[in-house]
């Protein structure tokens, strides 16, 4: 809901201007379809950061995922007809998309299972990476780090698949993956 609409609320009050991570994700997605790749990255960055902020409230240390958020201050939405809104720990849709754009907004992994590829978007090289991705009967490792010899990409994985590096402005390049281990200089690419 628009911030200038008359039934915009501030503390959320359900649908009336609550932050919910799923929608959130929506949008970022449509960024990407724009190639608005930078814009969707911060806009994740800032949602991620948002709800490491919130999940500390009142010096707890239990830490708290909710379903929605306010706006436009720390913590969970408020919506006092609805005590039981939103729901604490909620990680059906939470917990996946605020995961989902870890991976595919502040890393850049994007995985197509069917075919057998990742496709890594850099924006800017920074020592990044993730471990132990499941891509169904296949583990792979994807870390990059500066070496001596400048950015380097280390990978692991079981079985052969395709990875295309994308530093954006830069290069792009496709590259059979074997099983193993193998690293590459970004500048060699």
């Amino acid at each position: 809901l628009a911030v200038d609409s008359e039934l915009y609320d501030k503390r959320g009050l359900g649908y009336n201007g609550s932050v919910l991570p799923q929608f959130t994700y929506m949008i970022i997605k449509g960024l990407e379809k724009y190639n608005q790749w930078e814009l969707a990255r911060d806009c994740a960055i800032r949602h991620l950061y948002f709800i490491l902020d919130s999940a500390h409230q009142n010096g707890e240390h239990r830490q708290t995922l909710w379903e929605a958020y306010q706006p436009q201050n720390e913590g969970k939405a408020i919506w006092p007809d609805k005590p039981d809104w939103p729901r604490a720990q909620y990680l059906g849709f939470s917990g996946l998309a605020t995961v989902a754009m870890m991976i595919e907004n502040v890393v850049g992994l994007s995985v197509s299972l069917p075919r057998k590829t990742v496709d890594w978007i850099i924006p800017n090289l920074e020592i990044m990476g993730i471990e132990n991705m499941s891509l169904k009967r296949n583990m792979v490792t994807i870390l990059s780090n500066k070496s001596g010899r400048g950015w380097e990409i280390h990978m692991e994985s079981e079985k052969l698949y395709y990875f295309t590096i994308n530093v954006i402005g830069k290069k792009k390049k496709t590259l059979p993956i074997p099983s193993g281990k193998c690293s590459m200089l970004i500048d060699k690419i």
